[in-house]
């Protein structure tokens, strides 16, 4: 849990699709409060600011947040959503996490 008390999302993303979701996250503002964390399966590294990437090379965080392994074998490219007290209130595997940012806002929303 990046913050205890408040909502956060958790974006789980493979290196060589990092470039497309940041620049997704670069034009998206989340519900005010709302911590967003991403997990790149590799090495950390940048992406927009005010958003932690950290490195995932092995896929343990992944496994801690319960994100099975997709069908193609690669590592898992979704999110899931903690509430203010820490529970996992939502997870999924979805490669198009990008496109579903305001889905997952009203998600945040409800996990306060």
């Amino acid at each position: 849990m990046p913050a205890p008390g408040r909502a956060a999302l958790v974006l789980f993303e493979r290196v060589d699709r990092l470039a497309g979701l940041c620049e997704a996250l670069g034009h998206h503002r989340f519900p005010r409060g709302a911590v967003v964390v991403l997990v790149v399966a590799g090495p950390g590294g940048r992406c927009t600011p005010g958003i932690a990437v950290v490195g995932d090379p092995t896929g343990a965080l992944a496994a801690q947040f319960g994100l099975d392994r997709p069908r193609d074998g690669g590592a898992p490219v979704g999110y899931a959503v903690v509430d203010g007290p820490g529970d996992i209130r939502y997870r999924t595997l979805d490669p198009s996490v990008a496109a579903q940012l305001d889905e997952i806002d009203t998600i945040l929303r409800a996990a306060r």
